[in-house]
């Protein structure tokens, strides 16, 4: 029943991956959002403009530049792959010691995310690197610049990458074998002390 599960959990985990993970907004309007897989690459998909530009707006279709890449996503798609492979053969080999390595996986790779959601998405930074980099350091200094630089906080603090609903699936996903393996260390834990 443990590899079953396994396997569905890291099979779903696999398949959210390429599903949107974070909606990247600006003054509230949707811009884009970034599928897992983008997310390591560093693309984004943008969304049809509803509105004109506004002034001091991009879009994410005229950036050319990457978004970021996010290794520790890299590292939780190894190890969801990894996860679904040695889960498969702990069921085609209905070996009992290699079925919580599938789990295992799942943990780390719920780890991994954990800590890049808590660090923030590859997006927000890059994006805020690029709107602080459109004023022009060489100009001449000028009375307003003060106003300039006020404006330029403000558009970046506008910028905000939120995460989906696919992003939270992808962790419960990834937490059904960490429950799975926490219930069994404490079964474990509970024969020991008996």
């Amino acid at each position: 029943m443990i590899p079953k599960l396994n396997i569905v959990s890291a099979l779903a985990a696999l398949v959210f991956f390429f599903l949107p993970w974070v909606s990247i907004e600006c003054n509230g309007r949707r811009m884009g959002s970034q599928t897992g897989v983008q997310m390591i690459v560093g693309s984004a998909t943008s969304a049809a403009p509803s509105t004109p530009q506004q002034p001091g707006e991009f879009r994410l279709s005229e950036r050319k530049e990457s978004l970021g890449t996010s290794y520790l996503a890299a590292a939780a798609l190894i190890a969801v792959a990894s996860a679904l492979l040695i889960s498969f053969a702990a069921l085609v080999k209905g070996d009992k010691d290699s079925e919580r390595g599938g789990g295992i996986l799942c943990v780390f790779a719920l780890a991994f995310l954990l800590t890049q959601a808590a660090l923030g998405f590859p997006a927000k930074r890059e994006m805020e690197k690029v709107l602080e980099k459109q004023r022009d350091p060489g100009a001449e200094k000028g009375p307003h610049d003060d106003v300039g630089k006020q404006i330029a906080q403000q558009l970046v603090a506008s910028v905000d990458v939120k995460p989906t609903q696919w992003f939270y699936l992808e962790l419960a996903a990834l937490g059904l074998p960490a429950l799975i393996l926490g219930n069994a260390l404490l079964d474990r834990l509970k024969a020991r002390g008996s």
